[in-house]
C-alpha cells in the first residue's frame, strides 16, 4: 500500500487527468529531461486527498485538489533547482491510482467546479496566465494572438477576454475556430488555408499586428510569429510542439 513519503506529504487519487504536448515530449526523450525507466507519466489532473503525512494542514482527506508539475515552486520567479522534482519526469505523475505529493503545493478545488473545468488549470491555465499577466502584462485593448486551439492558447483565449484583450487565433480545423469564436475570438485564421498567417494577421490589423504573441509552436512558427508582432509587441515562447530549432534571418541594418 502506498503511504506518504514523510512529514508534508499527502496522497491524491486521481479522478481526471489532462494530456498535454509536454506528456508526449517526455515520453520521446525530447523535453529537455529523459523521463526515467517505468516512471508513471502525465503532469496535472484534479484528484481527492486520501491520506496525509504528518503535519499537513493545508488539505485533508476528502479534499479535491490540483497540483503544478514542480510542486517545489511556490512562489517568485522560476528557479533551475525545482526542476529536481518535477511530476511525470523525476517523480511517478497523475496516470496512477495514487500518487505522492508535497501536501504545501495542492490547491483546494471548491465546489463550485467540476473535474472537467479544473484539471488543466496547473499547468496549461498557470502557464497563460504566467505568459500574459506576469511575462507580458496585457492590458486592455491590446489584441493577443494564440497559436492553435490547444490548452494554453485557449485559456489565454479567455483570460485575455476577461481582461479586456482582443484575442486572434489560429488553427488548421474550421470547426474549432468556430468554437473560438464562441469563447470569445475576435479574429480567426485557418493556417491551412493561410499559410503565409503572419501576413494574414497584419491584413486583419490595418498592418498594425499583435501587441501579445504565445508562441507555442517552435521552430516552424516563430519567425512569423516575429512578423505579426506590433511595434513594441511581447512574444511569450512556450512550447516546442513543431521542434526546438528555428533559424531566423534578422536584417543587417
Amino acid at each position: 500500500m502506498i503511504e506518504p513519503d514523510g512529514p508534508g506529504q499527502a496522497i491524491v487519487a486521481p479522478r481526471l487527468v489532462s494530456l498535454i504536448s509536454r506528456d508526449v515530449q517526455i515520453l520521446h526523450g525530447v523535453y529537455g529531461a529523459r523521463q526515467e525507466p517505468e516512471r508513471v507519466p502525465v503532469s496535472e489532473g484534479v484528484g481527492e486527498v486520501i491520506a496525509v503525512g504528518e503535519g499537513v494542514s493545508q488539505v485533508k482527506v476528502g479534499d479535491r485538489v490540483i497540483c503544478g508539475h514542480f510542486p517545489d515552486w511556490l512562489e517568485g520567479p522560476f528557479r533551475i533547482d525545482v526542476f529536481a522534482h518535477d511530476v511525470g519526469v523525476t517523480h511517478d505523475g497523475w496516470l496512477a491510482e495514487k500518487v505522492v505529493l508535497p501536501a504545501a503545493a495542492l490547491i483546494r478545488v471548491p465546489d463550485s467546479l467540476a473535474d472537467k473545468d479544473v484539471a488543466a488549470l496547473a499547468s496549461a491555465g498557470l502557464t497563460a496566465w504566467n505568459a500574459l499577466m506576469e511575462v507580458c502584462k496585457v492590458k486592455p485593448g491590446e489584441l493577443v494572438l494564440c497559436l492553435g486551439t490547444g490548452g494554453v492558447a485557449l485559456a489565454a483565449l479567455k483570460l485575455a477576454r476577461l481582461h479586456g484583450a482582443r484575442v486572434a487565433i489560429t488553427s488548421s480545423s474550421d470547426e474549432k475556430l468556430d468554437i473560438a469564436r464562441q469563447l470569445g475570438a475576435d479574429i480567426t485564421i485557418n493556417y491551412r488555408t493561410h499559410p503565409d498567417w503572419a501576413a494574414q494577421v497584419m491584413a486583419l490589423t490595418n498592418n498594425t499586428g499583435a501587441d501579445v504573441i504565445l508562441e507555442t509552436g517552435g521552430q516552424d512558427t516563430l519567425g512569423q510569429s516575429i512578423a505579426a508582432a506590433a511595434v513594441n509587441g511581447r512574444i511569450a515562447v512556450i512550447g516546442v510542439t513543431t521542434g526546438k530549432h528555428s533559424p531566423i534571418t534578422c536584417p543587417s541594418s
